[in-house]
């Protein structure tokens, strides 16, 4: 959770696109070299420490009036990858949505 919150607390241009229900909606960048640096994405992060992808990465988040965050979602644009001057994989766009819940339970290590 630590991880998270440092993360939010780097977000450039925050922006307030919806404050209903007891959950507030932002938008905001991060510098993805950093992001990459404290391991977000998890999936991405050791590509985005070395400079690789986009400078920045949009995300969107959910945090409920308790100030825990409710969900997390982000695009990441992908170049082409080409090997021998051949198109390996196309230019692709990847969509990560998380759903966070049950905070303060132990994790289920199993599922």
């Amino acid at each position: 959770m630590d991880a998270l919150a440092d993360l939010l607390a780097d977000a450039l241009r925050p922006r307030l696109l919806d404050d209903e229900g007891g959950v507030a909606h932002y938008a905001f960048e991060l510098d993805s070299r950093a992001a990459g640096r404290r391991g977000f994405p998890a999936e991405l992060s050791e590509a985005f420490a070395r400079g690789n992808g986009d400078p920045k990465l949009e995300l969107e988040a959910w945090i409920q009036d308790d100030g825990l965050p409710r969900r997390l979602d982000y695009v990441v644009q992908l170049a082409p990858v080409r090997t021998d001057g051949k198109l390996v994989l196309p230019a692709r766009t990847v969509r990560v949505s998380y759903e966070l819940s049950e905070f303060g339970e132990p994790a289920d290590q199993d599922g």
